[in-house]
């Protein structure tokens, strides 16, 4: 099971996924994607991008601003499957990431941690 708390939302936009369409799960372990670390002795969390809750109401997010999470693809230079969770509010025209208030994270790992599911590559 995962845990919520696993969740840190430290990158400058969102947290980081790997879109399958442009990926296999074990790329998500290889340095290229981990930004220079290796990983080959972890799991990786998998889900369907209909599986990420959206829109995500916290108890400090009043309903009129409802928050929608949508999957970004931003590739990176050596990781071209490189996607992020992006937090805006819905109506907003703007395209930019907004951090999302604390209750709204909280809600998000919770509802994360519920449609992720573990998988553990095997070794090639």
């Amino acid at each position: 099971m995962i845990v919520p708390s696993s969740f840190k939302f430290e990158h400058e936009r969102g947290q980081s996924f790997n879109r399958s369409r442009f990926s296999e799960p074990q790329d998500v372990l290889h340095s290229d994607c981990a930004r220079s670390t290796s990983l080959s002795e972890w799991g990786v969390w998998q889900c369907t991008v209909g599986d990420i809750p959206s829109p995500v109401v916290g108890q400090d997010t009043p309903s009129s601003s409802i928050l929608f999470i949508p999957l970004i693809h931003t590739p990176e230079e050596t990781c071209y499957a490189h996607s992020e969770l992006w937090c805006r509010r819905v109506g907003s025209s703007s395209s930019d990431y907004e951090e999302p208030p604390k209750k709204v994270k909280e809600a998000l790992k919770i509802k994360l941690s519920l449609a992720l599911k573990v998988i553990i590559p095997s070794k090639v």
